[in-house]
């Protein structure tokens, strides 16, 4: 699927660009419901990050500060939200180890001798 960058550049500076045949429509989404909505508005949403991002930027355009902000904002978006991955994908890492760190305890204190049923106080002479 081909995108024309131009007609992004030209809908960046405000220009109005008439929808045209070459320009591909996004299938409805199959599955009912809320997550399929959000899935295919994500798929979307991520689509016209890598656009905007690869709007070529020109120093003598008179839109270059707006195409640059635009730019920047997208790549914010797109880190912050790889961060907030990551960090899903390490919490769900150490939640899954928890099992297996009870189980080595229960080993681990299996193995040890038995503690005796009363403790006694040092004697002190002191006293």
């Amino acid at each position: 699927m081909a995108v024309n960058f131009g007609n992004l550049a030209a809908r960046l500076r405000g220009e109005y660009v008439a929808p045209s045949d070459e320009e591909p429509i996004a299938p409805m989404p199959e599955k009912p419901g809320l997550a399929s909505s959000l899935e295919t508005v994500t798929g979307k949403a991520v689509a016209k990050l890598g656009e905007i991002l690869d709007v070529p930027l020109d120093r003598d355009d008179n839109q270059f500060g707006s195409i640059l902000r635009a730019q920047t904002a997208a790549a914010n978006t797109a880190l912050t939200t790889q961060v907030r991955v990551d960090e899903s994908s390490l919490r769900r890492q150490q939640l899954d180890r928890l099992p297996a760190l009870i189980a080595e305890c229960n080993r681990i204190a299996a193995e040890l001798p038995p503690m005796p049923k009363t403790i006694m106080a040092p004697k002190d002479d002191r006293l």
